[in-house]
């Protein structure tokens, strides 16, 4: 399976894809550092049209993680309104 963090059609299959192997998922390490060339000045996107940066560092790891953590996150997010 392929994941490319900076396209979130390829985060969507990655997901399916893994939902169809029927594996039991224990550890997602999230890994994600896209750093810029502080040279370069010029703007990079997503091809979803996000700041390359926030696209993949954030938005793509996220994109990734909700489906597979959507009870426990329910559960922080109570945890952490109510704190």
């Amino acid at each position: 399976m392929q994941l490319d963090l900076a396209d979130l059609e390829s985060v969507r299959k990655f997901v399916d894809d893994f939902r169809a192997t029927e594996k039991k998922l224990s550890v997602l390490i999230n890994n994600a550092g896209l750093a810029m060339n502080f040279k370069d000045t010029r703007r990079q996107y997503t091809k979803d049209k996000f700041e390359a940066t926030m696209g993949t560092n954030h938005i793509g790891n996220v994109s990734n993680n909700l489906p597979f953590f959507q009870h426990a996150l329910r559960f922080l997010l109570f945890f952490q309104f109510f704190r």
